[in-house]
């Protein structure tokens, strides 16, 4: 299993202080907690990339789910709306289509945020296995 570089490791850490600060700033309203979700990753039909899969782990509704992909080394990122409403136990996949410009690749991270959530779910794609 590849380790996670130490650039890479810092900065996901950078992001989840700035998180947890935004969490924290944010008072009544929203949870601390990042949303109630997983999210996993398989090929892509087409062989670009990787589809990110959401899936809702929790018997609420999630509304406006953003995921927001980042590639550290070259400190570019992009956001793209997953849906605006993914039900309990529901799941939406989002692959380099719906980013436009972003193709996911392993080692990078993928947040995922939403209403009522002040801190994202945070994810690295990993390295594919054969």
């Amino acid at each position: 299993m590849k380790t996670l570089s130490t650039k890479r490791r810092a900065m996901v850490f950078c992001v989840a202080i700035a998180a947890l600060a935004s969490a924290l700033a944010t008072g009544c309203g929203k949870s601390a907690l990042p949303p109630p979700v997983t999210v996993t990753y398989r090929p892509s039909i087409v062989g670009v990339g990787m589809v990110i899969q959401i899936s809702n782990t929790s018997s609420h509704h999630l509304y406006n789910v953003q995921v927001v992909g980042r590639n550290y080394d070259e400190v570019s990122s992009a956001s793209v709306k997953a849906t605006d409403h993914l039900e309990p136990y529901g799941v939406v996949e989002v692959g380099w289509m719906e980013f436009e410009a972003w193709v996911p690749q392993p080692g990078e991270s993928v947040e995922v945020y939403c209403d009522d959530y002040a801190t994202p779910y945070i994810s690295v794609i990993p390295e594919l296995t054969e």
